[in-house]
């Protein structure tokens, strides 16, 4: 299991939900993939409201389950 401080979404895609927040660790393999955030909002995709906020949680699906979008910003050195 990996460590890493990015943000990114993660879409669960059989339950409507996104999750955003800081990614804290990451694993997979090619039955599963388990990702665990930091200060994370949970959001309701199809009406875009809000259900709750959490300091951490952790997400474990069968692989292809959730789409992972990691938030990669420039740095203004790198223009």
């Amino acid at each position: 299991m990996s460590e890493t401080s990015s943000f990114c979404y993660v879409l669960l895609r059989d339950e409507n939900l996104s999750v955003a927040g800081k990614i804290y660790l990451y694993n997979e393999n090619d039955k599963t993939q388990e990702i665990g955030l930091l200060d994370a909002t949970i959001t309701d995709t199809e009406t875009g409201n809000i259900l709750f906020l959490t300091s951490f949680i952790y997400l474990s699906k069968e692989y292809g389950k959730m789409m992972i979008i990691e938030n990669y910003l420039e740095d203004e050195s790198h223009e």
